[in-house]
């Protein structure tokens, strides 16, 4: 695909848009943001300024654009900042937007804890409180599958562990089966084994 059309959902900062457009000279990029004091920011910077690059106020959940008009919607390192039902509205319009929807976040694992001295001593009690709240709203795999399975969409999940720490899920919108032809009847039976 020489020109995919990417659309980053809660872009923040915008460091992913800057590299993907460093990196594939022919990409098209929304970077977007549900705080409109964030879309400010970046159309004022290079992304703004960028000829293949947008800035939009665009809600994750509820995202105002066509069915199918992204090859890729990524989110990253926000997912945890979404309620459950966010989580499934995300599933829901990142798979209809876009033909893939990547998420990346951190992995939840006990052993994160681990690292709230460190945090201590490098941003204080402020850091601290706010680093142990996101790690206790992580979501798991079986959270991220439970989640797509009630989301109202049919779609394929996969998750996978990727080093140092990361949930890595991507999830695509599975077709529905097609309608039968009018005056066509299709009868389904049940497989009870071989006949005899």
């Amino acid at each position: 695909m020489t020109e995919p059309r990417v659309l980053e959902l809660g872009a923040g900062y915008g460091r992913l848009g800057q590299y993907v457009l460093d990196r594939h000279p022919g990409a098209r990029l929304t970077v977007s943001d549900v705080n409109p004091g964030v879309v400010t920011r970046l159309r004022e910077g290079p992304l703004g300024h960028h000829p293949r690059a947008r800035c939009e106020v665009l809600d994750a959940t509820s995202v105002d654009a066509p069915d199918g008009a992204y090859d890729l919607a990524v989110l990253t390192m926000s997912l945890h900042h979404l309620e459950p039902a966010g989580v499934a509205a995300l599933l829901r319009e990142g798979t209809r937007v876009a033909r893939t929807l990547l998420i990346v976040d951190g992995w939840r694992n006990p052993a994160y804890l681990a690292v709230v001295p460190m945090w201590c001593l490098l941003g204080g009690p402020a850091l601290v409180h706010d680093g142990v709240i996101s790690l206790r709203k992580l979501y798991g795999p079986a959270a991220v599958h439970a989640l797509a399975a009630r989301c109202g969409a049919p779609m394929r999940v996969r998750t996978r562990f990727v080093l140092p720490g990361y949930l890595v899920a991507t999830a695509t919108r599975e077709s529905p089966p097609p309608e039968p032809e009018p005056g066509i009847t299709v009868e389904t039976h049940p497989l009870n084994g071989p006949d005899r």
